[in-house]
């Protein structure tokens, strides 16, 4: 398919898939790291998927949120067994690229997430700019810091989307589909909160990268001027 094609831009600038409730998010991946980014409905049309890291006809399972009398809400999603899909991309007219994806193990339940693959992702495509300035990627309830580590030893500032996109990731410290357990905290009655992680087996991954253009890549928030 045409990448222009697939779902639509989130108002985070994400792009997401609609399945019925549940919403699945669409990481591009190109064969050099290059970022194609999911609110770029222009820039998409020049692309087409070549692969997929989640099988067609792949079961997504999901349990709903309750009221306070146990009842299901119709649309309001606990938990899904698969949350972002990642989508190999080449220009269209260009050969395929001989790239394969690794697929992230589907989660059992809300209690255990496996470690997504991010090597040969563009690394802004690998999570998001929090609040705080710092690099995360949401799995589930919860949320892990990505720590790039650049190997010529450039100093790499996650507030700066600008420089994340010049980076492509070569390797990660805890391996691809590695498990990550929650536990929940709890309410005074002994109930479980829905969405309030009180700890996780792995709250931390660092990432290696390197710069796409074999340059080095400068943050421009403070001088105003282009990065290398």
């Amino acid at each position: 398919m045409n990448a222009a094609s697939i779902g639509y831009t989130s108002l985070a600038g994400k792009r997401m898939i609609q399945i019925q409730n549940c919403y699945l998010e669409a990481v591009f991946v190109t064969a050099d790291g290059t970022y194609v980014g999911g609110e770029d409905e222009e820039g998409l049309k020049n692309y087409v998927v070549v692969k997929q890291s989640v099988e067609p006809n792949t079961e997504i399972k999901v349990t709903y949120k309750k009221d306070e009398e146990g009842n299901e809400y119709d649309n309001l999603t606990d938990w899904q067994s698969i949350e972002k899909i990642d989508l190999l991309v080449k220009k269209v007219g260009d050969v395929d690229p001989q790239v394969d994806l690794v697929t992230t193990t589907p989660t059992p339940d809300k209690y255990t997430q496996y470690v997504r693959s991010y090597v040969g992702k563009n690394l802004y495509s690998a999570g998001y700019i929090s609040l705080g300035g710092n690099l995360m990627d949401a799995y589930g309830q919860g949320y892990v810091q990505l720590n790039p580590v650049a190997e010529d030893g450039s100093y790499i500032d996650t507030t700066d989307e600008t420089v994340l996109k010049q980076y492509v990731i070569t390797g990660q410290n805890v391996e691809p589909n590695t498990e990550i357990e929650y536990v929940f905290r709890k309410k005074d009655d002994g109930t479980e909160y829905d969405n309030l992680v009180e700890s996780q087996s792995i709250s931390a991954i660092t990432l290696n990268v390197k710069s796409i253009s074999g340059q080095p890549v400068v943050s421009t928030k403070d001088s105003g001027s282009s990065a290398s």
